[in-house]
Formats: C-alpha cells, structure tokens, sequence
C-alpha cells in the first residue's frame, strides 16, 4: 500500500522530466529573443539619430523649395503671355519648339506641387524624429524583463528539478519502505530506514532504549507540571493505557507495562495507603482482637477495646480534617492516614487494655465497685501518660514539613480524645452499662457475698449425685463455688466452730 502511493508519480515522472528540459529550451529562445531585441534597440538608436538629422536638412531643404518655387513663380509672371501663347496654339504638339517650351512651363507648375507635398510631409517627419527616442527608451526596460524572465525561468527548472530529484528519492523510500513492511509482514508499526541503524548516533540510543535481546523496551515520559501533585500521580493510570494501546498489533502486544518515576512511586504509595492501609489495619484489629481475647477472656470486652479504638481513630482523622483544611486551609497529606493509624492503633488498644486489666482485677469488688477503684488506682497515671504523649506529638506542628505537622497534630487529638473521652468515660460506662455481660463468656458476681451468708445447707435426702445431675441440667445453676466466711478467717468465736462451703447453692458444713 505504502510502495503503491508512489506510482503515479513514477509513471508521470519521465513526462515531468521533458517539460522540465523543455523549459531549458523555452530560457535559450528567451535567449535569442533577448539577443535581438539588444540588435533591435542598437539600430533603433542609430535610426533615431539618422530621423533627427534627416528631419533638420528637410526643413532646410524646404526653405530652399520655396525660395525655388517663389523664383520660378516671378519668371511665370513675366514670361505669361508667352506662355499663354502655347496653350492656345492647337498645333503646339505638332510643333517641337512650343511643345517643350510648354513642358518647361507645366513642369515648373509642378514646383508649386512639389513644394505644397515637401511643406506638408515635414510635420509627420517631425512627430517620426519625437516618436522614434521615445521607443529607444521603452526598449531597455523589454529587455531587462526578458532577462529577468529568463533567469526565473531557469531558476525555476533549478527548483522544479531538485523537487524532482527529491521525489524521486522519496519515491525510492517509499518502495524501500514498502519491501521493508512486506518483508516484515506487519503493517501497523512505524518506519526506520537502514541507513538509520548504521548511524553512530542511533546506536547509541538504541543501547539506551532497547534490551540487547530486543524483548525490552524503555520510554521517557516528560510530566506538564509537578509529578507529585494529585494530578501528575492521575497520569500514570492513563498513560499505561496508552502504552497498551500504542502496542497493540505490533511485536509488542501482550508484553508486561511498568512504570517508573516520581509519579509512578508515589501512586504505588497512594495506592498502598488506600487499599494495603485497608488490610494493614483489618489484620491489625483481628491481632488485637486475638490478643485482647487472650489476656482478658472476654469477647466483650476485647470487642470493646477494638471498637473504642476504631472510635480513637476516626475521631482523630475528622479533627484533624476539621483543623487543617476547613480552618487552616490546608489539605491532609494522604500520608497522615498511614502514618498515624501505627501509633494510635498501638497506644489506643494499650491505654484501654491497661484499664480493663484493672476492671479485671478489681472484679471480686463487684463490678461497679470495681470500676471505681480501677479508675482510681490507674486513671491518674494512664491519664498524665497520654497527656505527654499527646502533647509531644503534637509539638511536631512546628515543623517546616506540613505532613509532619499534620502526622503531629492528628496523633496528639487522637491521644487525648483516647485519653480524656474513651478511657475516662466510655469504656468505664461501657463496662458499667453492660454489667455482667461486658466479661461474657466468664461467670462473674455483680456483687460481692454478704459478710454473714456463706450458703444454704444441702436438704435432708438429696444425695451427691443429685445435685451433680441438677448441676448439668438447670440452667440457672451456676457453677459450684467455694467461699469462706470472713468471720472464720478473722477468728470470729461464734463462727470459729464450722467451715462453710457453698457447691452451686447448695452448703456442706
């Protein structure tokens, strides 16, 4: 298709060739032409000079007639009746003497003739000796614009000709690069001539570019703006595509696209804060989770602590949109999200693990009870930790680096609202409001045992066996426990005399 585009030109190309050597021959005519148009004005201006003095020996010949004729005018005045005489003689013709004398007379009546014809030709001599130095001077100028003609027309045969000779080499191209393509059974790819991989040059780039096995290919792309801002890291996706779509049906079809850069980087970066973060921080709630579940025994209660720490979490980030782009100005870093989730994730589910490792061993106090004074055994020094650590973060809003400021400043609110709000007040309240619950699967007592009550006696005729059955079968049985009375411990003298054990409501003394 490529070599076929060139063949009417090749066909019309010998035509081309003869007109252009007829404009050859058209510039030697302008030649000749040029040559006697020069023989033309030498004459012209010979001629010119000859008419003008012709013309002034014509008026002085006329001067000369008329004096002639006013000569021959006065003889005919004195000679009249003798020429009158020859013309009433009837026989004059016959006579030789009158007959001539006669022709004498009649040819001097031609003077008159003759001098009238002189006197009114010499006005047309004089307009011929004025016309004749005005073509002398129209003249050169013809001339001057045969020659440039004849130069225009050689310079444009030159032109015409080298545009010849480049279509022809065009035409030689494009039958090379159609051979080359039919050779190469593929159509949709571009064209290098051979003589391009010869070039020094060339070489050199295609060791840049191109893998020694042919099977890589490296591109520079060239970002309109700064390729660390959203919409350079928005280019990369497009410009895959685009690579994908300039390879298809060609060698390269199906090969891998990767790209690299400051874009590219910082899009893989984006993209692991986005989805990577999502997994990071799923896994990292189900580990602690896992981890809570271990130390407290409690679904519950490891629920709690994850979600009071999710709470942490979102609260920190909504605050710290708030500050920095909706009071500030500024946008949040998409690196704040990656950065701050570690720490928070980490501190938040310590701070709230401390505490309910607290409720847990406050718990024989009853549950109420035993909230209160984990609060106030702990909330102090949880509490003065996580106001250092909240405000040393937050010390980093100095720093010349916006993302560090925002990494900063989005830890300490994360710290402090874990601090003053979810461990002051939610999860004791929480733990409060869900009672019993809050440490399920465990048994545990809302209350502690009355001083006095150490358990009801066994009834006369229920066996052992019994009581293991009803164990197993009544729901609300609990498991047996055993207390001992405060007032044995102590020593008690109205108590010293008996132990009491309690089995699942039931007592044995």
């Amino acid at each position: 298709m490529i070599s076929m585009q060139g063949t009417t030109q090749q066909l019309n190309m010998k035509y081309m060739l003869d007109r252009m050597n007829d404009m050859l021959v058209q510039a030697d005519e302008m030649q000749k032409t040029i040559n006697n148009m020069e023989k033309m004005l030498d004459i012209t201006r010979q001629m010119a000079d000859t008419t003008h003095s012709m013309v002034g020996k014509m008026h002085g010949m006329v001067a000369d007639i008329q004096e002639l004729r006013d000569q021959i005018a006065n003889f005919d005045d004195f000679w009249r009746p003798i020429r009158s005489y020859f013309y009433w003689e009837k026989h004059c013709f016959d006579i030789p003497i009158c007959w001539s004398l006669r022709s004498i007379f009649d040819a001097l009546d031609g003077v008159d003739t003759m001098t009238d014809d002189i006197t009114n030709l010499m006005p047309d001599m004089d307009r011929l000796d004025t016309l004749i130095p005005q073509m002398l001077t129209i003249m050169p100028p013809m001339i001057e614009t045969m020659k440039t003609m004849k130069t225009m027309m050689l310079t444009m045969q030159q032109t015409m000709g080298g545009l010849q000779h480049q279509m022809q080499a065009m035409m030689d191209n494009q039958s090379a690069m159609g051979h080359a393509f039919d050779d190469a059974k593929n159509d949709d790819s571009f064209y290098l001539p051979p003589e391009a991989f010869d070039n020094p040059d060339f070489k050199r780039g295609v060791k840049m570019f191109l893998s020694p096995d042919g099977h890589a290919v490296r591109m520079i792309i060239f970002h309109e703006g700064d390729p660390m801002s959203p919409e350079g890291i928005s280019h990369v996706d497009p410009i895959k595509r685009a690579v994908h779509e300039a390879i298809k049906a060609t060698p390269l079809e199906g090969s891998n696209v990767y790209l690299g850069g400051t874009a590219a980087i910082y899009k893989d970066m984006s993209t692991g804060a986005a989805w990577d973060l999502i997994i990071a921080g799923i896994a990292s709630l189900c580990l602690i989770f896992i981890v809570m579940l271990v130390i407290t025994r409690s679904i519950i209660a490891a629920a709690v602590i994850v979600g009071t720490v999710l709470l942490s979490l979102g609260s920190a980030f909504g605050l710290s949109v708030l500050i920095w782009q909706h009071i500030v100005g500024l946008d949040v870093h998409w690196m704040v999200l990656a950065m701050s989730v570690i720490i928070l994730l980490a501190v938040g589910s310590d701070y709230n693990l401390l505490l309910v490792a607290r409720f847990k061993e406050e718990i024989h106090a009853g549950l109420k009870t035993g909230i209160i004074r984990a609060m106030g055994g702990s909330g102090s020094v949880v509490t003065s930790a996580g106001l250092v650590f909240a405000f040393t973060m937050m010390a980093m809003v100095v720093s010349d680096l916006r993302v560090i400021g925002q990494v900063g400043t989005t830890i300490g609110l994360g710290l402090l609202f874990d601090t003053l709000v979810v461990r002051s007040f939610m999860t004791p309240s929480i733990a409060a409001l869900l009672g019993r619950w809050f440490w399920w699967p465990q048994r545990v007592r809302t209350r502690p045992p009355a001083p006095g009550r150490v358990g009801r006696a066994r009834p006369p005729g229920v066996s052992r066996s019994t009581i293991v059955a009803n164990r197993q079968l009544a729901t609300p049985v609990p498991y047996p426990r055993i207390f001992l009375n405060d007032n044995v411990l102590r020593g008690d003298a109205a108590h010293q005399s008996h132990t009491d054990m309690s089995f699942g409501g039931y007592s044995a003394q």
